[in-house]
């Protein structure tokens, strides 16, 4: 998902099950202004400024979603394991650019009343909801997450995300191995959800100063992006565990161990390539 915050995350509701599976070699990334970043997701390209980030096939402008306060995008950019990039209500193939139609659960986009300030992402025929609970002075107390399944569209699970759980909640995303939702309270939040269980809180990586982004792969093992200290400079690092947490592995963060799909790493090491 970017985020373009002092953390510079990427696609801050592009969540996605982003199981995608592309070539590295067709992400690329370039410094345009001071405040501006080009890079490229085979034939899709994105230009993100300060205030939007606009998706381009050649110089034919694709989408154009704005920065909402808190750094989330609107309308969402989104991705899918079948290498498809999802802006709002329109489907594009990462591989030609070109439109295609949208996956099932991304209809009930357009059947449910959803909140401005929701987070979606789309799983198959899953469509999961996160949506801040405000009170009578308008202050966020809790979160309620919501599953939808096509075609009907109701609600398979519910559940509430309670006062000790409050957080500001920024990337929600999904694969066939669950959802996750990550938060900015403390040093960073991790919730993960099975499809069959409700949302737990799983520990983070010892001495990191923040959480980026996440990925669930398919086969079941968690990647996380997360800030660490260097020196006098807080740069991202990777981690991955197998056990929901248990035990993190740190690995290096170079191109050639991040998964394809993972959009959000993909972006941070196009944007430190061109600090070089």
């Amino acid at each position: 998902m970017i985020r373009p915050s002092k953390r510079s995350q990427f696609l801050c509701r592009l969540t996605g099950a982003i199981t995608l599976a592309w070539s590295c070699s067709g992400i690329h990334a370039q410094t345009v202004s001071e405040g501006h970043l080009s890079y490229a997701i085979g034939a899709i390209r994105f230009l993100e400024t300060p205030r939007s980030v606009m998706m381009f096939k050649g110089d034919q402008l694709l989408g154009y979603s704005s920065i909402q306060a808190g750094g989330w995008l609107s309308p969402a950019i989104q991705a899918s394991e079948d290498g498809q990039i999802h802006w709002g209500a329109q489907t594009f193939d990462s591989a030609t650019g070109n439109q295609v139609k949208p996956p099932a659960a991304s209809r009930c986009l357009a059947k449910v009343a959803i909140g401005p300030t929701a987070l979606t992402t789309v799983e198959g025929e899953r469509l999961v909801v996160v949506s801040p609970v405000s009170d009578a002075n308008d202050r966020t107390v809790a979160y309620a997450s919501e599953t939808r399944q096509y075609p009907g569209c109701t609600v398979t699970a519910r559940q509430r995300i309670g006062q000790a759980d409050i957080d500001h909640f920024f990337e929600l995303g999904a694969s066939k191995s669950g959802a996750w939702l990550i938060g900015s309270a403390s040093d960073g939040t991790i919730l993960l959800r099975k499809w069959t269980k409700e949302w737990t809180q799983i520990a983070r990586p010892p001495d990191v100063n923040g959480i980026l982004s996440a990925n669930w792969s398919p086969d079941g093992k968690l990647w996380l992006l997360a800030n660490e200290l260097s020196g006098d400079q807080v740069k991202p690092a990777l981690f991955t565990t197998e056990d929901m947490g248990k035990k993190w592995e740190r690995l290096a963060f170079i191109k050639s161990n991040v998964p394809h799909y993972w959009l959000e790493a993909l972006r941070q090491l196009s944007a430190e390539d061109s600090t070089k």
